[in-house]
């Protein structure tokens, strides 16, 4: 008897042992297809940091955090998108371009601070060529990237890059679904973004007014964006901003 309660006992340690086997394997392989599953957005800032900045300083600072708050708050509508941040001043003078973050998960952002010194002039084709070259060596293969440009004033100072080559690598990442947008004060914004290959534009007045309507405006345009990005439509790259945000 006593053997027989033993080879039972052997028995049931080898079972129960093989079945927790199984079960931690289903588990790391659930584990494994839901991060498979997963997909980035890449959110790509380019802001404007020359001297002509400096009379709307503090409320471009506020945009800038209330939009990597609506980001934040993107990250959380859906477990199968990632959002990462990549926020970039640049001018010239000193250290032409400055990360403030580069390619950080959302959560792990917060509100920038006023440390930021206004400079130079605006190296913005430099800016625009070294970030999403930059950018481009870390998107995945389904990843999303929304690419947003915001200046006030006009290209007038790159050394590296032009506007031919500017617009050929926008043209060239268009085609692999990257979407751009241009949004710039006290010019043709339209008529800017096209000779970059940009579609997606909007002016904005370089006031306290104007620049806070024009944060309230792109981030329902961002909201608008992200959404068709969920429900995974077809064409989410043309009509970024909409008189229906207005």
């Amino acid at each position: 008897m006593r053997i027989f309660y033993t080879l039972n006992f052997v028995v049931y340690f080898f079972v129960f042992i093989f079945a927790s086997k199984l079960r931690n394997q289903a588990l790391l392989t659930t584990k494994h297809i839901k991060i498979m599953a997963q997909f980035k957005v890449h959110n790509l800032i380019i802001v404007d940091a020359s001297g002509s900045m400096t009379s709307i300083y503090e409320q471009a600072l506020a945009g800038i955090n209330e939009t990597l708050s609506t980001i934040r708050e993107e990250a959380k509508k859906s477990d199968k998108i990632e959002q990462s941040v990549t926020v970039l001043s640049f001018a010239s003078g000193g250290e032409p371009l400055q990360y403030a973050y580069r390619n950080t998960i959302a959560e792990q952002t917060s509100p920038l601070t006023p440390n930021d010194t206004l400079r130079g002039m605006t190296a913005l084709y430099d800016a625009i060529g070294t970030s999403v070259t930059d950018l481009e060596k870390s998107k995945g293969k389904e990843d999303k990237v929304l690419v947003t440009i915001i200046t006030d004033g006009y290209e007038n100072d790159s050394i590296e890059w032009d506007g031919a080559s500017v617009k050929k690598l926008i043209d060239s990442l268009c085609k692999k679904g990257w979407v751009f947008t241009y949004i710039g004060a006290n010019q043709d914004a339209a008529l800017e973004a096209g000779k970059i290959g940009v579609k997606n534009s909007l002016t904005f007045e370089a006031t306290i007014e104007g620049t806070v309507n024009m944060f309230a405006f792109e981030k329902q345009s961002r909201q608008r964006w992200n959404k068709r990005v969920r429900l995974n439509e077809n064409d989410f790259q043309n009509a970024y901003f909409s008189d229906d945000d207005k």
